[in-house]
This record gives C-alpha cells, structure tokens and sequence, in this order.
C-alpha cells in the first residue's frame, strides 16, 4: 500500500473498501477528524488493511476511531478510544460480491455528490485484491 495524497480535510466525505473480493473491510472519514472501520480483511502479515491505511496518511488509529464489528480484535485494541457497536443483524454468512459493490460503489459516488456537494471533494477508492499477496 502506497501513502495516498494525505488525510481528507474536515469536511470531505471519504469510503475506502479493502478486500479480496468478499469479506471487505470499508474505512470511512465521516468529516472533523471522524473515522468508522466496519468489519477487517487483513494482509498476508496478519495486520488490518485499515490501520495501515490509516497510518499511511497521518492518521493516529487510537484517536477518533469507529470500529463495527466484534471480530476485529486487532482494530479495537489500536483504537483505545473507540466507541464499539456491532449490528447482529447479519450472519456470519452474509457477504456481497463483486459485481454488488461496485453497483453500490457507483451508486454511492453519485449519491454522495448529490448530498455532500459543499465538501472539499468526495474521495471513494476501491482497492479491491490487497489481501492476496
């Protein structure tokens, strides 16, 4: 993973999926500083794509950090002063596929233009395949 062009400013909206393709994780910068991580794929070493991408433009993890979901112990123990919440909701054999999130993706992108049309800019990524190395 490569440094991006650094963090968002406080009123940028920001989605960025990290995965290969299913089990994704999905880091947001919901604005001021704000983080949510919903769920974690990891890298061939073990450590959260999240917190390396958090980390890569400037971001303390242990600052204003959202973790969603109980099964990312690695994520929780990096951001000590996290507010947790998971959704039960889901199964554990719930998941989207590709073709899914890149409808949603598109979808989001224009939705977000639509509501967010005051922000600095709206930064989605998609970096789908980092879990395989």
């Amino acid at each position: 993973m490569t440094r991006e062009e650094g963090p968002p400013g406080d009123d940028d909206f920001e989605f960025t999926v990290f995965g290969p393709g299913y089990g994704e994780s999905i880091v947001l910068h919901v604005g001021n500083g704000a983080w949510v991580i919903i769920d974690s794929c990891v890298d061939a070493d073990g450590r959260p794509h999240a917190l390396r991408y958090l980390e890569s433009i400037g971001i303390d993890p242990g600052g204003r950090v959202l973790p969603t979901h109980s099964d990312i112990n690695r994520i929780l123990t990096a951001t000590r002063n996290a507010y947790v919440t998971s959704d039960g909701s889901l199964s554990p054999h719930t998941h989207y596929s590709n073709r899914v999130v890149d409808r949603t993706l598109r979808q989001s992108r224009a939705q977000l233009r639509r509501l967010a049309p005051h922000a600095g800019g709206v930064r989605l990524r998609r970096s789908l395949g980092l879990g395989r190395q």
